[in-house]
């Protein structure tokens, strides 16, 4: 309390008996000042969570200046999947002003696993209720697909034996769980048959031009001398035969004169001798030429 005065006011004289009573008024702040005299500040405590309600807002009213800031009444605030971690902004000790403190929350994570077969192959957090892809985590992400020889990779999936649900980086997470690889084997590659080569036609051989049979030389013929003409013999003279005695004519009665006949040229019995001897020396001539070439061709064959 604090002390404001008497009651009555102390007169400056007496006239009277009197009694004199001390006024007090509250000071819880005990800063000396009457409590009615001061600010009165607000206190406020809520959950922050718009579209929800996780606990009713807790009003603390008619606070002096100066006094300690009332507690958040109850337990330490909760929420599903989330964890408190405070009021913002911080609690003071001493109430100043009017205050409205808000809850703060954070997502519980979750882990999933990725199994390949036996072995681990990615732990991925995710905030609870959230998916890997779109949750405020962003240094987590879905892992990369395992591969295995002879299959291809297919999904992921809640069940080992590929019969629960398909796990994506869009499924939302409501606690830990582990996710299985699940492959498909790979059919064996049909062979493609070879293709039949087309035969490449094979060119008509380009005909070798058959070179003209060089024509047997023609053989020089060693030349025949010319014999030696044998000596032609000369020609016996025909004598000439001496002309018969021509008989004095008999003078003849002028003849009639006649029709003129023509009459041929018959050549003369001396001319007609010579030609035929001309003739015999050429035969002679060309048998002894004849003679002559047989008997060289007998000397060069021995």
């Amino acid at each position: 309390y604090v002390f404001t005065g008497w009651t009555p006011t102390v007169a400056d004289k007496v006239t009277r008996d009197v009694t004199y009573v001390a006024q007090w008024k509250d000071d819880k702040n005990n800063n000396g000042t009457p409590d009615d005299q001061e600010g009165h500040f607000t206190v406020t405590y809520t959950d922050g969570v718009d579209g929800a309600e996780i606990f009713h807002d807790q009003v603390h009213q008619n606070i002096l200046v100066n006094m300690p800031t009332p507690a958040f009444v109850g337990t330490a605030p909760s929420r599903k999947d989330y964890v408190f971690t405070g009021w913002t902004p911080t609690v003071a000790d001493k109430v100043t002003r009017d205050v409205t403190y808000v809850a703060q929350w954070k997502r519980i994570q979750r882990t999933v696993t990725f199994k390949d077969g036996d072995k681990t192959h990615a732990k991925v957090k995710v905030e609870t209720g959230k998916a890997i892809n779109t949750d405020a985590l962003t240094n987590e992400s879905m892992p990369k697909d395992p591969t295995k020889d002879g299959y291809t990779f297919k999904e992921w999936n809640t069940k080992e034996n590929g019969k629960g649900e398909t796990f994506t980086g869009e499924s939302v997470v409501n606690g830990d769980m582990t996710v299985y690889a699940i492959y498909t084997k790979d059919s064996a590659p049909t062979p493609t048959p070879a293709p039949t080569p087309t035969p490449t036609p094979t060119p008509a051989p380009t005909p070798t031009p058959t070179p003209a049979p060089k024509p047997a030389p023609t053989p020089t013929p060693t030349p025949t001398p010319a014999p030696k003409p044998a000596p032609t013999p000369a020609p016996t003279p025909t004598p000439a035969p001496k002309p018969a005695p021509t008989p004095a004519p008999t003078p003849t009665p002028a003849p009639k004169p006649q029709p003129e006949k023509h009459i041929g040229m018959i050549p003369k019995t001396g001319e007609s001798a010579s030609f035929e001897g001309l003739l015999a020396a050429i035969g002679f001539s060309i048998a002894g030429l004849a003679i002559l070439r047989k008997k060289k061709m007998m000397e060069e064959n021995k």
